[in-house]
């Protein structure tokens, strides 16, 4: 955030547990009360809550459950939850993180890496939107 800033980027960060709905709502109350809009929406939250890589015949079902809330399900409540607030923008965009644990090669080993593909296929969809401010998403991987 610092080196942005110091390129006269007026850019800010809002901390919220995307796996909490309430933590979510709250973040998108606190957007519009100061701002009335999101420009960029950086999703780059990701756990990894196994300790040792297993595969999924042996991975305890309430680890994946967690690693999914985190790694699938949160960046889908927090787009679903801000995409309003992107539509004020005159370019919104929307930036998802990802890394080499998004590969599907490795989707077997562990539940981290069993997440991430299914992290690098969503899409949410934002319904009609004007031609003139399409809300435009990337994912890079790393």
């Amino acid at each position: 955030m610092n080196a942005l800033k110091r390129d006269g980027i007026d850019a800010y960060m809002v901390v919220m547990s995307v796996d909490n709905d309430e933590s979510v709502r709250e973040a998108a109350r606190a957007i519009a009360e100061q701002f009335g809009r999101l420009d960029v929406l950086v999703n780059n939250a990701g756990v990894k809550l196994e300790t040792a890589p297993s595969p999924p015949s042996q991975c305890a079902l309430d680890t994946v459950r967690e690693t999914f809330e985190t790694n699938v399900f949160g960046p889908i409540r927090v787009t679903q939850a801000l995409l309003p607030l992107l539509r004020e923008a005159a370019a919104p965009r929307i930036v998802n993180i990802s890394s080499g644990m998004g590969s599907i090669t490795l989707a077997t080993t562990d539940t981290l890496y069993m997440s991430k593909p299914f992290a690098e296929l969503r899409r949410v969809e934002g319904g009609p939107q004007p031609a003139h401010r399409p809300v435009r998403q990337r994912t890079p991987t790393w």
